[in-house]
């Protein structure tokens, strides 16, 4: 992973991005001007270019290919973005910087890239289509917001290249999206709020690819000041049926707006489609990390989705939010109601103290909340041997409905203990799994998940005693 810095430009570059886009090729380089130098490949006639587009970005149409005109390519080119993409796989950000300069300084190349990568003729120049991309995200960063050389509308080329992104083949069209979201300049995402409702347009008119548009907003929600003009075009769009990726990413930029509408938009979203497994997950995401404390653990409240993980890790990470949490915990189970709420409650208590933890663990009437509450405690830290012997005691209790914990919860929660832990804790560990796995009263498949447990950590003589769980398995397959 590696960032490309262009005069202020900052778009983090994956090797997934990289491999086999950008490879080392000895063809010589353009000059900054544009003019190729000797070697260099000569322009060819490129056929399957479509017209420039001339729609709102209200309303988009789909585009059929012309396959009956050229396009005129510039001499020198395709040179350049070769060279761009050399530069770039070289990490030489000056000589990037002079090449940027030249190509994203005239109109007519910048359009002249968008005909080459719509025509399929550099299809197969892995080079030029790499430098074609870092060309085109170079100047949406550097005009999205204002601006542009002299006789350049800096933003509506912007809005021209969004709109023509159906026509790239899927791999390019992917590849802009993924560095025109990954991208900033300064402080501020290349794709904003000013261009909010051309990438709407997108998401309605092209449904197919609309979860991908979508990552387009990732930068939302940028300067509140911003996205004030279009408080509306975000309740609409909210209201719509767009894509569970789309109303992510708007429901979280409505929330840094106004978060008291946004919370309510998103209630009246679960009440509306309710069987939506996706979209909840995404409301449930996005008032996890965004709502106020209140709305978000009132809302996974409301959920009782013990699975919405992601909303547990993102709750759990707010400071703010782990008063209210043990409130509600407390307030709950001081009137043993609703053992499930108070699991996803525990769910959410990662940075929460250890001992908090293991005395829920301990004490919550509830067996499944004291199995989260042993789930959760070792699911990011060292617990030490304090936290192995919270839970021996607790399986020693296993058989008490109101204070045990059973051999399935125990082993997973032990498998969480050898990934963090060392020393005596993990030894501790260790010995509890072979406890488990030699007790001919626990169930087979406890015995076994046991053994499989320590098989990674432990010398095979010494679980030697243990082969024939394997055997009875293999007699039971036999059956």
């Amino acid at each position: 992973m590696r960032k490309l810095v262009v005069a202020g430009l900052v778009c983090v570059l994956g090797a997934c991005a990289l491999v086999g886009l950008v490879r080392q090729d000895q063809r010589p380089a353009a000059t900054p001007d544009g003019n190729a130098t000797a070697g260099s490949i000569p322009y060819a006639e490129l056929a399957a270019a479509r017209e420039p587009s001339s729609r709102t970005s209200g309303s988009m149409a789909r585009v059929d290919v012309d396959a009956g005109r050229a396009v005129a390519v510039e001499p020198g080119l395709i040179a350049m973005l070769e060279a761009v993409a050399r530069a770039e796989a070289r990490g030489h950000d000056r000589e990037m910087e002079v090449l940027l300069t030249a190509l994203i300084g005239r109109i007519d190349r910048l359009r002249g890239i968008l005909d080459l990568l719509e025509s399929g003729g550099i299809a197969e120049n892995h080079l030029a289509r790499r430098g074609a991309v870092a060309t085109l995200v170079s100047a949406a960063a550097r005009w999205s917001r204002g601006g542009g050389p002299p006789g350049l509308d800096g933003p509506a080329f912007v809005v021209e290249m969004l709109q023509r992104l159906p026509r790239q083949s899927a791999e390019d069209r992917a590849l802009l999206v993924a560095f025109l979201s990954g991208t900033e300049l300064g402080s501020n995402a290349v794709i904003g709020a000013n261009q909010l409702e051309v990438v709407l347009g997108l998401c309605r008119d092209f449904p197919e690819d609309a979860a991908l548009y979508a990552q387009l907003l990732a930068g939302l929600p940028g300067d509140p000041a911003e996205l004030e003009p279009h408080r509306a075009t975000l309740l609409a769009a909210l209201a719509g049926d767009g894509p569970p990726a789309l109303t992510g990413v708007l429901l979280r930029a409505l929330l840094a707006l106004d978060p008291l509408v946004a919370a309510d938009a998103a209630e009246e979203l679960l009440r509306s489609r309710p069987d939506d497994a996706m979209l909840r997950t995404v409301v449930a995401e996005a008032l996890a990390s965004a709502a106020s404390p209140e709305r978000a653990v009132d809302a996974l409240l409301k959920l009782k989705d013990t699975g919405q993980f992601g909303a547990f890790a993102a709750l759990s990470d707010r400071p703010e939010t782990r008063e209210v949490v043990r409130d509600r915990y407390n307030a709950l189970v001081a009137a043993n109601l609703d053992g499930r709420g108070r699991r996803v409650l525990v769910a959410t208590m990662r940075n929460e103290e250890t001992p908090l933890l293991l005395g829920i663990g301990a004490t919550d009437p509830s067996p499944e909340v004291r199995q989260q509450a042993f789930l959760t405690v070792t699911l990011t830290r060292d617990v030490g041997t304090e936290g192995v012997q919270a839970l021996r005691d607790a399986y020693a209790r296993r058989s008490d409905p109101r204070n045990g914990l059973g051999a399935r919860g125990a082993l997973i929660a032990v498998g969480n203990v050898l990934i963090h832990t060392a020393g005596p804790a993990r030894e501790d560990a260790l010995r509890f799994l072979g406890d488990i796995a030699r007790d001919p009263s626990v169930r087979l498949d406890d015995r076994r998940m046991a053994l499989q447990r320590m098989r990674a950590h432990v010398p095979a003589d010494s679980i030697a005693d243990l082969v024939h769980l394997d055997a009875d398995d293999e007699a039971q397959a036999g059956k």
